[in-house]
């Protein structure tokens, strides 16, 4: 088991952004917790809002998506001028 990682709550009041991300940590299939929490105050609301369901991992890939093409880039870059560095300084 992985060490507790630090987390930033806000309250929903402070936060000015329209979503909401709800994490539920279960001990069984998370798809079951899901489909059992629809049944919930929420269904009976009428609006045509997107709910999307992932498990943390997911999520994690989702939003670091950005952070990770940046990093690959600059490496790829960087390896790339290291080759070209290496083919001058031999010419």
């Amino acid at each position: 088991m992985r060490a507790p990682q630090p987390y930033l709550y806000l309250p929903l009041s402070q936060e000015s952004r329209s979503e909401v991300t709800l994490i539920v940590t279960t001990a069984g299939e998370c798809r079951r917790v899901v489909a059992g929490g629809q049944e919930g105050p929420a269904a009976d609301e009428s609006d045509d809002s997107d709910h999307q369901h992932s498990n943390v991992t997911d999520h994690m890939r989702f939003v670091t998506y950005p952070n990770r093409m940046a990093a690959w880039l600059t490496a790829s870059l960087g390896g790339l001028a290291l080759l070209l560095t290496t083919l001058g300084s031999t010419a």
